[in-house]
């Protein structure tokens, strides 16, 4: 997952190669890896209302992020196929909302969302080509260790996440718009030392058999 306090994205990267590999120069493309992924953002999808300050997950105050491996058989032993998101807040329990446009159904990432994500934002589907689903499900057999961090971007200033991304694009067009960030924020120099000093808590994590984290009311 990455994200800030106006756009948030979780975003599977598949990889052709297994366990720890170290690349050098030109290696270190997206021959190796599906550098873009399959994410799955409720502003891109067209959901400008969900996340963000004072939207309905509303980031200036403290909620819950929820991730759910969803396996073929329901059971730790069977194959990943498919990734969720919740969100809890103020007692209720929210779905990752829906894409509002035409032909992408679903807000979970799959082999299938990632198929008709590529469909309809354009470009190659990366994800299928670097093993989809399956490859995510090998790397996860193999174990898996859960990290957080704060982060900059010096080459694309984090756009791709939380704002009109091609900048050059039209951001009507489904897929081009992330977040309502501008066009020119997000340069490492603001962040790093500067005017916008970011800061974070992660608290009270959790990992347990599904529904096992948290409580609450779902949320109609």
């Amino acid at each position: 997952m990455e994200a800030n306090s106006q756009a948030a994205a979780y975003t599977l990267h598949p990889c052709t190669v297994s366990g720890q590999y170290r690349c050098e120069g030109s290696e270190c493309g997206p021959s190796l890896c599906d550098q873009g992924g399959c994410d799955t953002n409720s502003y891109r999808l067209g959901n400008q209302g969900f996340y963000g300050t004072g939207k309905t997950i509303d980031t200036s105050r403290k909620f819950t992020a929820v991730t759910q491996f969803i396996t073929s058989n329901g059971k730790a032993s069977g194959d990943l196929v498919e990734v969720r998101r919740l969100w809890v807040q103020d007692g209720f329990v929210y779905k990752n909302p829906k894409s509002t446009f035409t032909g992408l159904t679903g807000s979970s990432l799959s082999d299938a969302y990632c198929a008709a994500q590529t469909a309809l934002f354009g470009g190659d589907n990366t994800f299928k080509s670097h093993g989809g689903m399956a490859e995510i499900n090998d790397v996860m057999g193999d174990g898996m260790v859960l990290t957080f961090s704060v982060w900059v971007d010096h080459t694309a200033h984090m756009l791709w996440l939380d704002s009109t991304y091609p900048t050059n694009a039209d951001p009507s067009k489904p897929g081009i718009a992330r977040g309502p960030c501008p066009t020119d924020s997000g340069d490492p120099a603001d962040i790093l030392g500067g005017p916008v000093n970011p800061t974070v808590t992660f608290s009270n994590v959790k990992i347990g058999t599904l529904g096992s984290t948290y409580s609450g009311t779902a949320h109609s």
